[in-house]
């Protein structure tokens, strides 16, 4: 196991890491004045100037406690640069604080070269509307089986079902705006969000 770095976090590595020129299982990320260095733990470096970022978007998820075994926060940060299609993907498997002091002050560094409109949060459109997706069926299919029988018994109680759609409603659009990637307003408030 890669020992931790100095002033920096390891990430895993990928296949598009390694088209990149990052040889290894992890990267080691590290800030290196205004550029954020990527390090591949058996070879190859990539420097990403912050002048040269188009975007970059960070998202992470708590600490679960209400299961029997707690899940661990995840966090990961997407970085488009250079023009470039496809981001790079970053996510620290341990070190979270590190994680949060590197991006945070490529962070800084982005928003001085580029402006604050070049940051983000939020995990992604694909997994917004994949969200909504899931969350959506069953409480239309839960809504309309009770306005079903709401009707077949002739009753009042169908007037029920109305603040129930209401409900979901307020549930389904939650669930995607609190997910929908967005810009921040601050670096202050762009990294609230990091641990």
């Amino acid at each position: 196991m890669t020992a931790r770095p100095r002033g920096g976090f390891r990430s895993l590595g990928s296949r598009k890491l390694a088209r990149l020129g990052l040889i290894g299982d992890e990267v080691v990320v590290r800030l290196d004045g205004d550029q954020l260095v990527l390090t591949g733990a058996d070879g190859g470096t990539l420097a990403i100037p912050a002048a040269a970022v188009d975007r970059l978007r960070h998202f992470g998820t708590e600490l679960v406690h209400e299961l029997p075994e707690n899940i661990p926060p995840t966090f990961e940060v997407k970085i488009w640069w250079g023009g470039r299609r496809a981001p790079v993907f970053l996510t620290p498997f341990a070190d979270h604080k590190a994680y949060g002091a590197v991006i945070g002050g490529f962070a800084e560094r982005v928003a001085a070269w580029r402006g604050i409109d070049r940051l983000m949060v939020g995990p992604g459109y694909t997994t917004a509307i994949v969200n909504l997706l899931i969350v959506v069926p069953p409480c239309l299919l839960l809504f309309g089986l009770l306005l079903a029988l709401s009707i077949w018994d002739s009753a009042w109680w169908w007037l029920a079902t109305v603040p129930l759609l209401a409900l979901f409603a307020w549930l389904g659009g939650r669930n995607i705006v609190s997910r929908w990637p967005r810009r921040v307003a601050s670096i202050a408030a762009f990294k609230t969000h990091l641990p």
